[in-house]
């Protein structure tokens, strides 16, 4: 299953915060790499996502497919 469906099921039990916080700081506590990944800060891991939108009022942003950066 693509991440982007996941968000969809969650959708409908969960906040879309709760979604991101799932996809992102949660997950690093489960993998126990927190302040390395789920957050932006010097030294940590990332992969930035741009949107055009807040993702917190329509969460479908995250499913859309775009171009990548070097």
């Amino acid at each position: 299953m693509a991440q982007s469906e996941e968000f969809t099921l969650r959708a409908r039990v969960l906040s879309p915060i709760e979604i991101i916080r799932s996809a992102t700081t949660i997950g690093a506590q489960v993998v126990r790499m927190e302040g390395k990944l789920g957050c932006i800060r010097p030294g940590a891991f990332a992969d930035l996502l741009v949107v055009d939108g807040n993702p917190l009022k329509d969460l479908t942003l995250l499913r859309a497919r775009a171009s990548t950066f070097p």
